[in-house]
């Protein structure tokens, strides 16, 4: 799966532009990601090259994308250091 296309699957959201998925991943501290993997088109198994915390904070970034009215969340934190928890 391309980074681009790691979004919120939610079809009532349009897609996101570039500028969208940049503003999101610097919200959630995942900007510099963009470099680490040669921007939004780039191809990984990203299960194996992200952190858990890494994971959990590319969640949030869908979550943000998809603009729910409620969001339900269980243990939405427990990969986060405190650092990042705070955001």
């Amino acid at each position: 799966m391309r980074a681009r296309d790691a979004r919120c699957v939610n079809e009532r959201s349009k897609k996101p532009t570039s500028e969208d998925l940049l503003q999101v991943l610097n919200d959630v501290s995942l900007g510099h990601l963009l470099s680490r993997f040669d921007g939004l088109d780039s191809t990984h198994e990203w299960s194996s090259v992200l952190s858990l915390g890494e994971q959990q904070r590319l969640a949030f970034g869908r979550l943000l994308l998809s603009k729910p009215t409620l969001a339900l969340l269980d243990e939405s934190t427990s990969a986060l250091d405190e650092a990042n928890e705070v955001i």
